[in-house]
């Protein structure tokens, strides 16, 4: 997609980002936003085919109420509906590698990378047929570089204890196919948490542990830059433990209503706190460790120390 775009003056009223640590339930939060009835989303066959703009047109059918209701509950019968996407591919055509792999927040998006994001985006919105646009990123917060392209974005930041993290990352395919096991997954961690990693030898868990770490303190500073009405933080264990209420309190930062659908949508979820696992799962040098490194950041966060 180029700015020749047709839709280049369609308007982008205040994109919403959910960012977080990877295996911070990011994805049942996109999936619970998704079906409101006015944002838009990259789907997984736009990230296939990011130069094609009408394959958005499928994801018309997942907004159809009919439709959506069964696919919510026979997922597996309808593998081809679309789904809401990350979009790596997508962003990495538009604003490149850096943008995947650092928090890009040293330097401005040069206007090849602004006009080529905000050409797909406005296409997504036309071909949805929506008003706005939400979307997932996972990793360093990039807050700095997306305000400068979209100077009215709203950010959601989804928090979860980072044990549960450190777990989870450690049990996922794409994290061990990705190396993320012995080395860092993002370019931009500091040299005293690379040394505390060494000084680990190296140990998985501190690794991803440490990662978990940096990127709360780096949306921390990143958000202190721009005014709170921009921002709202979501812990995942509130939303697992009432999660119409959190749904809410997203639509109401991000000034949307609350669709009377979304009820049996958040039902049809399956939604439940899976936290009870880190407890089971890590042995109790690897807990303690990972408490040694961030416990003063889980504490922070209102998360209670065990070892």
């Amino acid at each position: 997609m180029t700015s020749n775009s047709p839709n280049m003056d369609r308007n982008i009223d205040r994109p919403i980002f959910l960012i977080g640590c990877p295996r911070s339930g990011t994805t049942i939060i996109f999936d619970a936003l998704s079906i409101h009835p006015d944002l838009s989303w990259f789907s997984q066959y736009l990230d296939r085919r990011p130069h094609c703009p009408w394959v958005n047109l499928i994801n018309r059918i997942a907004h159809i109420p009919f439709a959506r209701k069964r696919i919510n509950r026979r997922r597996n019968l309808f593998p081809f509906i679309p789904e809401p996407s990350e979009g790596w591919e997508i962003w990495r055509q538009a604003c490149g590698d850096k943008f995947l792999y650092s928090s890009v927040n040293n330097r401005d998006p040069v206007p090849e990378e602004k006009q080529k994001i905000e050409a797909i985006m406005k296409d997504t919105l036309v071909y949805q047929g929506r008003k706005r646009f939400v979307a997932k990123l996972t990793g360093p917060p990039r807050i700095i570089y997306l305000k400068k392209i979209f100077p009215d974005a709203v950010f959601i930041h989804i928090i979860r204890d980072g044990r549960a993290v450190v777990n989870s990352l450690m049990k996922v395919f794409f994290w061990k196919q990705g190396h993320g096991y012995d080395k860092p997954w993002w370019e931009d961690l500091p040299e005293d948490y690379y040394q505390k990693w060494i000084e680990s030898k190296k140990s998985p868990h501190a690794l991803a542990a440490l990662q978990w770490k940096n990127i709360l303190q780096q949306t921390e500073s990143e958000m202190a830059g721009f005014s709170t009405h921009d921002f709202l933080t979501v812990k995942y264990e509130d939303f697992t433990e009432n999660p119409q209420e959190v749904i809410r309190n997203i639509f109401e930062a991000c000034s949307l209503n609350f669709p009377a659908n979304i009820i049996k949508h958040l039902k049809n979820l399956d939604i439940k706190s899976m936290d009870y696992k880190w407890k089971a799962d890590l042995k109790r040098q690897d807990l303690a460790m990972i408490e040694n490194l961030i416990g003063e950041t889980l504490l922070q966060y209102g998360y209670q120390l065990i070892t």
